[in-house]
């Protein structure tokens, strides 16, 4: 007989015994023959009948009908699954009184002996699921949690609607809950399920949920309750336009469902939309302004571009109607935003500057309101970003270090320190260092945006996600792939999730750095497998060809090619992808596109053309207004000299091995960059001067 069935009898029988309230009248002789014991061997095992007694509880447990917590889609109803799942714990404990009675009884009667005698009091950690663990943590600390499954997947479905996603915190949480239920219960047995379940989901919500996800969701739990009164038929439709608008507002200040806010504040225009044109005079043209703004912000952050693009250029038409500096510097911001993944980087550069000057950082005059700072750190982030994109890293990361230098308060500013400000301060410094070749010190301020994004929105937010993938690619330029690929693979895990409430071009981009993380550690063929799949979901977004997941997939597709020894294929498709995008200016997102292709003809065993495309690419970069020292136009320099060998073309690659610091106090590259150590052992056995070896001519 095996043990698992043994157990589930023996503890059906005791369970028996302890509902008519005396466990002390067990038939031993019947147990010691399902458990295929001798008496000695079963006091031995089971000393005090103690353990029987929490297997006989959880063996009732196991036959009460809980409920399913199906699907959450908003707070409201996560509290809902929540009280659902504690009341039908209620109901058990009030259905067993008699045995649950002495259940608490005995873990408050567990002696000192049994809690260190290890196994040698209980011996049960050979009966495997599910008596071993709820016996462990009864006899270690004197703890019920029996009820953890079920109160733990109705705590998993109620983290869902909000993006709490750790899977291990809706475990442990759940054997916290188990526990208390069972001690409130003991403290007022004659209380209903239904005040119990009451007194316990607002404590879960404040101590459990909200503790851990920030202030946002007690203000959207707040706003969707607003909403739905605003539904009733006595409430005028321009209250329901104002509570949709803050309903989705609240959604957007956790900076994780940008889906669902995307739809609530589509909701209101559609209210604004049906109203009697009187009643829509009322409505403030800010109130409005704002409105086309946040659908527009919430669009673009899912990633529905053309969406995004409609509501942003309303959002600057109202703002310019308004003749609001701020309505108009948080547009123009947005705006700049979209151009930029969009590829119009020139306008996008023109709009960003004209935000940063009605929102500079240090202003004349100060202002009393923090979310005005809050907002200048925004717009002058997003003008870093463009500068990068446009090859001006130098002044990208003098731009960025002023934005960290008024989030620390060295200029005497007050931005929150934990706020969203300062995670896209931090972020945005790593990114620009990132860029520049220095992934030590852009990990530094990587890991301070994603503490910080945690603490503002939670670990599952977007802002703290691109900190991690940002990271990820810091530890991929320094050759950690082993640890980059595991913080992938940890951002992948729930990659259905965030692409269906968050944004699927972040869970795309993830997708596709694993892919490239692969192929470094040596993987092709689950690199290309990853990147395949990817594709796959990436065409089922219809997409235009031009667009910049579909052009960045494209690319890592072919670097699969060339590691899986079919350069072939990616030459083909690295060419027509030049070709698709010839008119767009050599900027640093063209010269890695043509520097793919050179390698691609090299891999192909085409010199020749390799040696064109690298001088080509180089020679569009002198009017360009890229940085002569950006690692984009460095790497095609790297793999020009690498083929050619000519002493011009080594000679170019001085800059990358002197001492000399650039504009922003920083070398060319950082020491044990790729394209240094490549430039090291061109130079070296050319005569030339390598590390530590003899000085280059200035």
């Amino acid at each position: 007989m095996s043990r698992a069935p043994s157990a589930d009898v023996a503890a059906e029988l005791v369970a028996e015994h302890y509902r008519g309230e005396d466990y002390r009248d067990t038939r031993l002789d019947v147990l010691c023959e399902i458990l295929n014991l001798s008496k000695g061997a079963l006091n031995n095992r089971f000393d005090g009948k103690r353990p029987l007694l929490i297997m006989a509880a959880l063996f009732a447990w196991r036959q009460w009908p809980g409920r399913s917590p199906g699907t959450c889609t908003s707070i409201s109803r996560a509290r809902t699954v929540m009280h659902d799942g504690i009341r039908s714990v209620a109901e058990f404990l009030n259905h067993e009184r008699a045995l649950m009675t002495q259940l608490v009884i005995g873990l408050g009667d567990l002696s000192n002996y049994e809690k260190r005698g290890g196994e040698t009091g209980w011996n049960s950690e050979n009966l495997g699921d599910p008596w071993a663990p709820v016996l462990r943590e009864a006899r270690l600390r004197a703890r019920w949690t029996g009820f953890a499954g079920l109160l733990g997947s109705h705590t998993a479905a109620a983290g869902r609607a909000v993006g709490q996603l750790d899977a291990a915190d809706h475990e442990s949480t759940g054997a916290a809950l188990s526990d208390l239920v069972l001690r409130t219960w003991w403290q007022n047995t004659q209380a209903s399920p239904t005040t119990i379940a009451d007194q316990l989901v607002g404590l879960w919500f404040d101590g459990c949920f909200a503790a851990k996800l920030g202030s946002w969701v007690g203000r959207a739990d707040v706003a969707e309750i607003q909403a739905r009164r605003s539904l009733r038929p006595e409430h005028a439709p321009t209250w329901r336009v104002a509570s949709q608008a803050e309903l989705g507002t609240a959604l957007m200040s956790g900076q994780t469902l940008w889906r669902r806010a995307m739809k609530e504040l589509d909701t209101a225009l559609a209210e604004h939309r049906r109203m009697d044109p009187v009643l829509r005079g009322q409505l403030s043209p800010l109130l409005m302004a704002s409105l086309y703004s946040r659908v527009g912000q919430s669009a673009f952050q899912f990633g529905d571009f053309v969406r995004a693009e409609a509501s942003l250029e309303q959002a600057l038409t109202a703002a310019e109607a308004t003749g609001n500096d701020q309505d108009l510097a948080r547009a123009c911001t947005n705006l700049a935003d979209l151009y930029l993944r969009t590829d119009r980087v020139a306008k996008a550069v023109e709009l960003a500057r004209q935000a940063v000057a009605s929102r500079p950082l240090r202003p004349p005059f100060s202002s009393p309101v923090p979310r005005l700072w809050d907002n200048a750190v925004i717009s002058s982030a997003v003008l870093v970003r463009c500068e990068l994109e446009a090859g001006r890293v130098i002044d990208a990361v003098n731009r960025a270090r002023d934005l960290v230098a008024v989030v620390t308060g060295h200029d005497g500013r007050t931005v929150a320190p934990s706020g969203p400000a300062a995670a896209a301060a931090w972020s945005c410094q790593g990114r620009a260092l990132l860029a520049a070749g220095h992934s030590a010190a852009a990990l530094e301020s990587l890991d301070k945006a994603a503490t910080v994004a945690d603490t503002a929105a939670g670990v599952n937010s977007l802002p703290a996600r691109q900190a991690r993938v940002l990271r990820a690619r810091c530890l991929l330029m320094r050759g950690d792939v082993g640890d980059a690929r595991l913080l992938l693979e940890a951002l992948a895990e729930n990659e259905e999730w965030i692409a269906e409430n968050m944004s699927f071009r972040h869970a795309l981009a993830v997708r596709r750095w694993l892919g490239l993380t692969q192929l470094a550690g040596g993987y092709p063929d689950a690199g290309a497998e990853t990147l395949t799949v990817g594709f796959a979901q990436l065409a089922e977004h219809h997409l235009p060809t031009s667009d910049r997941l579909v052009v960045d997939y494209r690319r890592a597709l072919a670097q699969a090619a060339v590691a899986q020894g079919r350069p072939g294929t990616a030459v083909a498709d690295l060419a027509q992808l030049v070709d698709e995008q010839l008119s767009a200016p050599p900027l640093p997102r063209r010269l890695r596109l043509l520097a793919d292709l050179g390698e691609a003809y090299v891999a192909d065993g085409d010199p020749d053309r390799a040696l064109r495309v690298f001088r080509q690419a180089l020679a569009t970069t002198k009017t360009s207004g890229v940085d002569g020292s950006h690692p984009a136009i460095l790497a095609i320099a790297v793999a020009l000299a690498e083929l050619s060998g000519a002493d011009s073309d080594l000679e170019a690659l001085r800059h990358l091995v002197r001492p000399a610091l650039l504009r922003h106090g920083l070398r060319t590259l950082e020491e044990g960059h790729p394209l240094v150590r490549r430039a090291d052992g061109l130079l070296a056995p050319a005569g030339k001067a390598g590390r530590g070896q003899k000085q280059l001519p200035q």
